[in-house]
């Protein structure tokens, strides 16, 4: 306490008390030096002060320290002894600390050592100084500050005269005898000193400090226990007075009282009792109802388990197919053996268990069919890529048009127009202007190389791209300057659809619209609600190719950002005319009577686009068309659409009112169009119940209960070919199963419980005499 340390800087005012502090912790008479800095410490005084000076450095920058108020401050504080701790060659340069330091080394007060000596013999002394050659006692450290810390942790290795100073106890020849440093306490003698127990005589050593009445004696003795009989070894204190409390260690020699007289295996120190409930023996048992000997053992005294299921292997016939069944005796009735029905999907050989869906798992034999398909497209792929990249040799990024003129190919390209713009509300095609197909050596290499280089070999053909501005074969000069125009603004990515939008088509380029056709490699598909971040990087951290950007009821879209994903065909200049009716969302189904209103297609003229009406069988089947375009690849070498004959509009105001108040009550409402086939019977009840899911008739086996749709029409005509609801759903995170999602993340079965989630909207029929409708 008569001590303080000064620091020029706080922040070494907190270094210093932490270092302190890691030499003295604080504990019961731990050493306390008051540690402030100059400014904090003017007022004040100590007896001793110790200053640290802080700057150090080769430019003799020495701060706020060069200041004469802190000089003077910093001198003045001591009452008996000064120490300056510093650079004195840093603060020679500052006119401020030349003068003190000038008449201190005329005094020969500045030095490179400091003295330490023994508190008690003032004789023994040892010089710190930074250059001491200390480097192998200290082992390599070499710093002042290790050196110091070092003397004052090992004092004994400097001074080592005995300390001989009495304890408390005041006994002559009860000196101390340890080395005078570092220092210690002699409240407490340690000198051994004897003691014989007053009743059972033996004796022992013990400290001087320490209370005899507090001793106990420690000596083993073995004896016989009061209360079992067993001998037992333990302290003579124990013996004397405790003996009623040593726990014996031998295990018990008693028996349970079960019907099996098990032994005890507890100690017989620990309370226990032998009741026939306490034995924890491990037994075998039967099974009450069967009979048969349980797969596990149960403990003793407990009774026996009544929810277990009988492990032991039986053999029974099959009641409802047939087959003799081997299985467990608590096995429900479920045959395992080979399935030998047709799957309703492909009609091949079902491979799954008897009891399984033919549909719970992927046709192997249609996989292998698509591997060999794969297999034939990359083998046709290479081929077209050695005869391009001849061509390309010679020819490199430069485009050839030749113009389709003949009669019935143009009618075949009118027939596509049309069906491409058949999801706008607001154009339809007045003229082909002109066609043109492209030879491109150069763009046919790049996309017959990624065709060969793909694993799942899938294509996707006659896509179609509208060229943000409107270009003819003259302005097209080579490869670049094509694919810039079918990219984006940002020029990164590439739009293919099956179907225009009207937001897709400029208005001031109705007049002279171009399109281009071609096959796009679609790959790896992953749908737009599904990508995080950035989408040409998440393509390319996933392995993925192509995005499916298109909204809920619109045609195919995909988006890639590989030119070489695309090989350009044919190019055409449209003129579109405006349709003179219009029909908007929230007039979907108004003009429309409750139930369903049915159409005969092959009464309908499906180029009068001016009909809302008309528009909206157009909608259905275009629906339709473009789901059967999704489907799953493997499936794509025996599927295909059932031939349309009638299309019904479904008005259904109830189910309307519960969707739509659902609906609105999510920010972002996720809604896609699905399919589910039925018999021609049950469409009148479940467009007037909307496929209530409390009934059982439409509970699912395979996947839990709940409504089953399928985003694949030709899989959900496997369970009815006469007709199939188009249904509207809305799918919220966690209130609906996704069931075997294809690359593109489309659903083979998705499963609703909540009937407010979907509603009917088109009933599509295959058939040529469907029963009459109800309104």
């Amino acid at each position: 306490e008569k001590i303080t340390i000064i620091c020029g800087y706080l922040g070494q005012v907190y270094a210093v008390r932490k270092l302190f502090r890691s030499l003295y912790p604080i504990s019961p008479g731990s050493p306390s030096v008051d540690i402030r800095s100059i400014d904090e410490y003017q007022g004040d005084e100590n007896d001793y002060v110790i200053i640290s000076l802080t700057r150090s450095n080769k430019q003799n920058q020495i701060g706020f320290m060069k200041e004469i108020e802190r000089r003077c401050v910093a001198q003045s504080r001591a009452k008996r002894g000064l120490y300056f701790v510093g650079n004195v060659n840093c603060f020679r340069k500052h006119k401020t600390w030349s003068p003190i330091i000038d008449e201190l080394e005329a005094k020969e007060l500045v030095k490179e050592t400091i003295s330490l000596c023994c508190f008690i013999h003032p004789s023994m002394t040892v010089k710190v100084s930074p250059v001491n050659n200390l480097e192998e006692e200290l082992k390599g450290e070499c710093s002042i500050q290790s050196k110091i810390t070092y003397y004052l942790k090992n004092a004994s290795s400097w001074c080592k005269v005995p300390c001989k100073q009495l304890f408390s106890c005041e006994i002559e020849n009860h000196r101390c005898k340890k080395s005078c440093t570092p220092r210690h306490s002699h409240a407490q003698c340690e000198t051994l000193v004897d003691h014989i127990f007053p009743v059972c005589k033996h004796k022992m050593s013990y400290q001087c400090h320490k209370d005899p009445a507090e001793l106990h004696c420690g000596v083993k003795l073995t004896k016989n226990l009061p209360r079992c009989g067993h001998e037992k070894e333990a302290t003579c204190d124990q013996w004397l007075n405790n003996a009623n409390n040593i726990m014996c260690t031998e295990t018990c020699d008693r028996y349970y009282a079960c019907s099996k007289k098990h032994k005890c295996l507890q100690l017989c120190g620990v309370s226990h009792t032998h009741n026939s409930a306490d034995c924890p023996v491990q037994v075998e048992f039967t099974l009450d109802g069967c009979g048969h000997q349980a797969h596990f053992k149960k403990v003793c005294g407990l009774p026996k388990p009544t929810k277990v299921q009988c492990q032991f292997m039986m053999t029974y016939p099959s009641t409802a197919c047939g087959h003799a069944q081997r299985r467990k005796c608590s096995d429900l009735e479920e045959c395992r053996h080979p399935c030998s029905r047709l799957r309703p999907d492909c009609r091949h050989q079902c491979q799954g268990k008897c009891i399984e869906s033919c549909l719970l798992h992927d046709c192997k034999i249609c996989i292998i069919e698509y591997k060999n398909v794969v297999k034939s497209q990359k083998a046709v792929a290479k081929k077209e890529y050695e005869k391009a990249k001849k061509d390309a040799a010679n020819v490199g990024n430069s485009l050839t048009f030749i113009e389709v003129t003949a009669e019935l190919e143009r009618g075949s390209f009118e027939d596509k127009c049309r069906s491409f713009l058949n999801h706008c509300r607001s154009f339809c095609l007045e003229e082909l202007k002109n066609i043109h197909k492209v030879i491109c050596p150069k763009n046919s290499e790049e996309f017959w190389d990624s065709a060969a280089n793909k694993s799942n070999g899938f294509l996707q053909e006659e896509l179609f791209s509208v060229l943000r501005i409107p270009q003819g074969p003259e302005d097209l000069t080579d490869l670049p300057c094509l694919m810039k125009q079918i990219a984006d603004v940002s020029g990164n990515s590439f739009d293919f659809t099956k179907g225009a939008v009207d937001s897709e088509i400029p208005a001031h380029h109705r007049d002279n619209l171009t399109v281009v056709i071609g096959d796009l490699l679609v790959g790896d598909m992953v749908r737009l609600n599904d990508v995080k971040g950035p989408k040409r990087k998440f393509l390319t951290d996933n392995k993925k190719d192509s995005i499916l950007v298109s909204k809920m009821g619109e045609p195919a879209k995909y988006r890639v950002y590989d030119r070489s994903l695309f090989h350009v065909k044919y190019i055409m200049n449209l003129r579109l005319g405006e349709k003179k009716a219009v029909i908007r969302d929230s007039e979907f189904f108004a003009n429309f009577e409750e139930g369903e209103t049915r159409f005969k297609l092959a009464d309908v003229d499906l180029r009068n686009v001016s009909n809302p009406t008309i528009d909206l069988i157009g909608k259905a089947i275009s629906l339709y068309n473009g789901a059967c375009s999704k489907r799953p690849a493997y499936a794509s070498s025996r599927s295909r659409n059932l031939p349309l004959k009638y299309v019904g509009i479904v008005s259904n105001q109830r189910c309307e009112e519960s969707y739509s108040k659902r609906r609105n009550k999510i920010k972002e409402p996720y809604e896609i169009f699905a399919y589910h086939a039925t018999a021609k019977n049950n469409i009148r009840s479940i467009i007037q119940t909307n496929l209530d899911p409390s009934r059982k008739a439409v509970h699912g086996r395979a996947h839990g209960d709940g409504c089953y749709f399928s985003e694949h029409p030709e899989f959900s005509a496997s369970y009815g070919q006469d007709c199939m609801i188009i249904f509207r759903l809305l799918l919220i995170e966690g209130e609906y199963t996704k069931v075997q999602p294809d690359r593109g993340g489309f659903c083979q079965q998705l499963v609703l419980k909540d009937a407010a989630l979907f509603k009917p909207t088109f009933v599509l029929w295959f058939i040529d005499s469907p029963p009459e409708p109800e309104c």
